[in-house]
């Protein structure tokens, strides 16, 4: 990520992302897009970053990835602590 330049890096994910859907690269697509989530999550765009954890959560689910799961069900657990801490 871009320190401190949270637009920059959100595009630079959104491009990244691009790529790897057209070779169909799935868990790279699910990193990313937790990734992306992160950088909403930064930005406060709840709803978009809501969106970015589950689809990636899914994806995880469909390859069995454990560790992955963890980590987009750690990405959605902060996402609701500032959504209610607010």
């Amino acid at each position: 990520m871009y320190k401190g330049d949270f637009a920059q890096s959100l595009n630079a994910y959104l491009n990244a992302l691009k790529i790897f859907e057209q070779l169909n690269e799935e868990i790279s697509i699910a990193k990313l897009e937790g990734n992306i989530g992160q950088v909403l999550l930064q930005l406060q765009d709840y709803e978009k970053a809501k969106y970015y954890f589950i689809h990636s959560l899914h994806i995880k689910q469909k390859l069995k990835d454990k560790r992955g799961i963890n980590n987009a069900l750690m990405n959605l657990g902060s996402l609701y602590y500032f959504l209610y801490k607010m």
